[in-house]
């Protein structure tokens, strides 16, 4: 009885050696990405400091651009990489606002990471960036803006042109918002 035991316990493991050996296992799996794409959509105006005093004399003017489209492969939302920003005829300590919107027009969350300039603005011209969202979701559009302000040194009747893109990394929820 011990050889039989034994010879079908080594049929066994031979079957099962032989069926792992040629048995082929399919697996079929689809595995779908997000996006991240951020960027501005819609300049929602430009004021300076004569339009809240109301003066009479419009010497300076500022003027928002959006340029360099990218449209998300997943939603088609386009948004734009660069806001260039033209101040006209400025003089010293002549300030303006952009207001503007932040979209995430991807499908993941993006968390702010700072701004590039593409265009880097002279020594004498501040630009506060404080109206940036610290975390821009999917689908969402944020009112935003940015403050710029010529020092006194800055010399008068000047136009002066300057660019920037905003920076995102993707949020992994891993980590608080700054």
């Amino acid at each position: 009885m011990t050889v039989f035991a034994l010879l079908l316990m080594a049929l066994s493991v031979v079957g099962t050696a032989y069926a792992h050996w040629y048995e082929t296992l399919y697996i079929d799996g689809t595995v779908k990405m997000g996006t991240l794409t951020i960027g501005f959509t819609e300049i929602l105006g430009c004021t300076d400091k004569e339009e809240y005093h109301k003066l009479e004399k419009d010497v300076g003017s500022i003027l928002c651009e959006l340029s360099e489209p990218v449209t998300d492969a997943h939603t088609l939302k386009t948004v734009y990489k660069r806001l260039s920003v033209t101040l006209e005829n400025s003089y010293p300590c002549y300030w303006g606002e952009c207001h503007f919107t932040v979209d995430g027009a991807g499908t993941i969350p993006g968390v702010f990471d700072g701004l590039i300039w593409v265009i880097r603005p002279p020594d004498w011209v501040e630009v506060d960036f404080s109206g940036f969202p610290c975390q821009v979701d999917p689908c969402t559009a944020y009112p935003s803006w940015i403050r710029i302000h010529t020092k006194q040194e800055a010399p008068e009747c000047t136009t002066v042109n300057f660019a920037l893109e905003v920076v995102y990394r993707q949020w992994d929820g891993m980590e608080p918002l700054p």
